[in-house]
């Protein structure tokens, strides 16, 4: 998620879904140190899993996460994701998203 010009903002799920990859594909969970470390990254608390279970268009219940996390930074912030769905309801949603692979935005 991107807020505020060149500052990049996560769930805290970030962390271990990069530590997660790292691990199924063998490799050493610190090689994601440097990047947890440019991001500011947003605690998972109640109010998060509330909006994110209130999010109606189906999304996998971790995107629907970062994607409340994302809502509730307000204005200004686009959503970086791969997965057309969750651009979707980020768009849905009235949120910008961005394919960081690709070329093109969504923009809601």
């Amino acid at each position: 998620m991107r807020a505020n010009g060149d500052e990049v903002f996560s769930s805290t799920l970030l962390h271990l879904e990069l530590t997660r990859v790292l691990r199924r594909e063998r490799l050493d969970p610190g090689l994601a140190r440097p990047l947890i470390e440019r991001i500011h990254q947003v605690s998972i608390d109640d109010g998060v899993l509330r909006f994110a279970a209130a999010i109606e268009r189906h999304v996998k219940s971790l995107d629907a996460i970062h994607l409340a996390t994302c809502a509730l930074l307000g204005a200004g912030v686009t959503v970086a994701t791969h997965d057309a769905g969750m651009g979707e309801a980020a768009a849905a949603m009235g949120l910008d998203a961005h394919d960081p692979l690709g070329d093109d935005a969504s923009h809601g």
